[in-house]
C-alpha cells in the first residue's frame, strides 16, 4: 500500500475528512475530558502529514489513548528537539496517561528503538516519492535500532515528560473549565430571561 492510500484509509477509519491541503485556523484538542481549541500554527500544518503517517506505521489509533501512544512514541524517537512538536506531544500524553499509563510507556519504549519522519531529509524522500511504501517505512523507521540503555534509565526522561505534561494540562484545563463554568452560567441566565419574556 502506498502512502496516499494508507493515509486516506486512516482518515476514513478515524472519521477525519480526506486531506485537501486546507487546514482550519483552530483545532480542538482533548485535554482530559475537555475539547480545547488551540491555534493551528504553521508548524503543526507542516508536520501533520508525517504525524499521521506515524499513526499508520505504528498502528496506534486516533482515540485519546491512541494519540497519547503515538505522541509518546514520537517523544521516544526524539521529537522533543522541536519545541512546538514536543508541546503537542505533551498535551496528548497528559490525557492518555490518566487512562492507560502502561500503554503510553510501552509506546515510548518502542519510540526509543525507532526513528521518526520529521527530519528534513526523510520528509524530502517521502515528498519526492522515493519512500512511498508503508511496509518499507515500517521496516526503516519502527523498531529499527537497538535500545541504548536499560529500561530504568529510559524512565527518567519519561517521568520528566509526564510531569511536564501534567503542568501543561493544568495550564490549559483550568482556564477552559473556568470559561465553561462562567459561559455556562451566562448562557443559562440569558436562556431563563428569554423564556420569561416569551411566556
Amino acid at each position: 500500500m502506498n502512502i496516499e492510500q494508507a493515509l486516506n484509509a486512516f482518515y476514513i477509519e478515524s472519521g477525519f475528512e480526506l486531506e485537501t491541503g486546507k487546514r482550519p485556523a483552530f483545532v480542538e484538542v482533548f485535554v482530559g475530558c475537555l475539547l480545547v481549541p488551540l491555534p493551528n500554527v504553521e508548524t503543526r500544518r507542516k508536520y501533520i502529514k508525517y504525524h499521521d503517517l506515524h499513526h499508520v506505521i505504528t498502528g496506534y489509533g486516533a482515540s485519546q489513548v491512541g494519540e497519547g501512544e503515538v505522541s509518546a512514541w514520537e517523544l521516544g524517537t526524539g521529537s522533543m528537539l522541536h519545541p512546538i512538536l514536543m508541546f503537542m506531544n505533551l498535551i496528548a500524553i497528559s490525557t492518555a496517561l490518566a487512562v492507560s499509563p502502561r500503554r503510553v510507556f510501552k509506546a515510548y519504549l518502542l519510540g526509543c528503538k525507532s526513528r521518526n519522519l520529521y527530519c528534513p531529509k526523510v520528509r524530502r524522500r517521502i515528498d519526492s516519492g522515493e519512500l512511498n511504501d508503508i511496509a518499507q517505512l515500517r521496516n526503516e523507521f519502527v523498531n529499527c535500532r537497538c535500545s541504548d540503555g536499560w529500561i530504568a534509565l529510559k524512565m527518567i526522561p519519561f517521568v520528566l515528560y509526564a510531569l511536564l505534561s501534567i503542568i501543561i494540562h493544568l495550564i490549559l484545563v483550568i482556564p477552559a473549565l473556568l470559561y465553561k463554568k462562567v459561559w455556562g452560567k451566562l448562557f443559562s441566565a440569558r436562556l431563563v430571561k428569554l423564556v420569561k419574556v416569551r411566556s
